[in-house]
């Protein structure tokens, strides 16, 4: 089962759709693949046209044993949980019973798996009891970063641990995803290369600022499904073949080194 973490130490950075997309793409690769919201802003659902009143995670029933019984919904080849539509006042009770888990919802997220099939888990900016519970079982922890000032200030407390409530294990693979690239912005391009250069291979994709992208989300629908022309969709298709390769399903063969987007594979931008 592995398990990919889709993080961001801030919102408005396009995490939710960057998920919902890299989701389908490996589904689009041939890989089953499950997605789940823990954000909840409940937006995950919308790229694949479900309404706020689908059930999700906070409907969920739980076990006497403490255990949710998660049920997803299959759209586009994808099982999809959204975190489900519910008051703000409920959201310390549900925190509460994740915290009292100690690792069922981890559990009940590899039941889910079952198969080898890939986990995409989108979680809420910032540090939340959603994200470290889900740092217990995940092998691949994406961190979406803009290439702007804000996104590049931010990296020393992010790899200095300090959006986290705890020391993230070792066996999870941390790499970075550049969102809404723009090489024509001197700044967006500058601040790409700077954090190029700063993280080298941890940086394992970059997506274009490309208008399809909020076309396919007013739509409601994955930019792959689309079948338009997209510097973004290849990006995206992309970073779902280097993620296969940094973590590959149980039954395929051992783990390839993959490919980073670090200094040298930046250099297009400059171009």
């Amino acid at each position: 089962m592995p398990l990919i973490v889709v993080s961001s130490p801030k919102g408005g950075v396009g995490k939710t759709t960057l998920a919902g997309n890299l989701a389908f793409a490996l589904a689009q690769a041939g890989e089953q693949v499950v997605a789940l919201d823990f954000d909840p802003q409940n937006s995950l659902r919308l790229h694949f046209g479900l309404s706020i009143n689908t059930p999700g995670f906070a409907q969920a029933p739980w076990t006497v044993a403490g255990r949710p019984q998660l049920s997803t919904h299959m759209v586009m080849g994808v099982r999809v949980l959204p975190f489900g539509h519910v008051p703000n006042v409920e959201l310390p009770r549900l925190e509460a019973r994740v915290l009292a888990g100690e690792g069922a919802l981890a559990a009940e997220c590899a039941r889910l798996a079952s198969g080898g099939a890939y986990v995409v888990v989108d979680q809420a900016p910032g540090v939340s009891v959603y994200l470290e519970e889900m740092r217990r079982a995940a092998d691949l922890e994406l961190v979406v970063l803009l290439a702007d000032a804000v996104s590049l200030s931010l990296v020393p407390k992010i790899e200095s641990g300090h959006f986290t409530t705890g020391r993230l294990p070792s066996s999870v693979a941390k790499r970075y995803v550049l969102n809404q690239v723009d090489p024509a912005r001197r700044l967006n391009h500058d601040v790409a290369s700077l954090l190029g250069s700063l993280l080298k291979d941890g940086v394992v994709g970059a997506i274009h600022r490309d208008e399809c992208v909020a076309e396919a989300a007013a739509a409601q629908s994955p930019i792959l499904s689309r079948k338009t022309a997209s510097r973004a969709a290849a990006d995206i298709a992309d970073l779902a073949s280097k993620v296969r390769a940094l973590v590959p399903p149980p039954a395929a063969s051992s783990p390839k080194a993959a490919p980073g987007f670090g200094r040298r594979a930046l250099r297009w931008w400059t171009r």
